[in-house]
């Protein structure tokens, strides 16, 4: 095997880290996932901050 042919399947593998068979293993949630669940949080927590603002005034 060449040099270059080694590199092509490092990358391969790499490449298929986010696979969904890998995915079970560290649970399934995607970056993109993450990153809407904690946006939504935000939201919620935002939303009760000014509540809490409101009634203490």
């Amino acid at each position: 095997m060449n040099k270059s042919s080694s590199n092509d399947q490092t990358r391969k593998q790499a490449s298929s880290a986010g696979s969904p068979a890998r995915q079970g293993e560290r649970g399934g949630m995607t970056v993109r996932e993450a990153g809407h669940k904690g946006g939504q949080r935000v939201r919620e927590l935002v939303a009760k901050g000014k509540e809490a603002s409101s009634r203490g005034r």
